[in-house]
């Protein structure tokens, strides 16, 4: 019997649940951030002042990292992921089918 791949489900995680899932804080979180060792969050809405701003952080690439960090990648390895999964951001097509379809 073959085996199905497994499907992977992308779903949006807010700031504290990707803490959870990291075991790290707030600090951490947005240092590991802007060292490139995570990507920037998708800002779901307009600033509600300082601090204030609702952020999230695409499943798929948590877990990407958290795979990379499991299998040893180094830091220079985790940042080039890091670009790679925020170019595929850009490429808005690969997520929503344009032209209506």
């Amino acid at each position: 019997m073959r085996r199905q791949p497994l499907r992977q489900t992308r779903v949006l995680l807010k700031r504290s649940a990707v803490q959870e899932l990291l075991g790290i804080g707030r600090t951490t979180l947005y240092e590991f951030v802007g060292a490139s060792l995570l990507p920037p969050p998708i800002k779901a809405s307009p600033s509600m002042g300082a601090g204030n701003q609702l952020v999230w952080w695409p499943s798929d690439e948590i877990e990407a990292i958290q795979s990379a960090r499991i299998a040893g990648y180094s830091d220079a390895q985790i940042k080039a992921l890091v670009s790679k999964l925020i170019e595929a951001r850009k490429r808005l097509e690969v997520l929503v089918p344009l032209g209506g379809q």
